[in-house]
């Protein structure tokens, strides 16, 4: 797979569970419970883009996985709990 198609499959992938972990956030009990939540999830998808894309290094996944998947998460979570 050419590094475009890889780097759109990372975004794609990272902000669809952002999204879905943005609304199990809202539904744990505490805050902390939901950033753990988080934590994990992001850490999992990440060990799964790995093996099924290839090993890019911290940088790679920082810019194309990370930091889209918290924006979106942020993004859902105070949107979820201000409706």
């Amino acid at each position: 797979m050419q590094d475009g198609n890889q780097i759109r499959v990372s975004v794609v992938v990272h902000s669809l569970l952002a999204a879905g972990v943005a609304y199990a956030s809202t539904m744990v009990v505490t805050g902390l419970a939901g950033l753990g939540l988080g934590l994990i999830v992001l850490f999992a998808a990440d060990f799964l883009l790995e093996r099924a894309l290839g090993k890019k290094g911290v940088k790679w996944w920082l810019a194309n996985g990370a930091a889209i998947y918290v924006l979106f998460w942020l993004v859902g979570v105070i949107y979820l709990f201000n409706i």
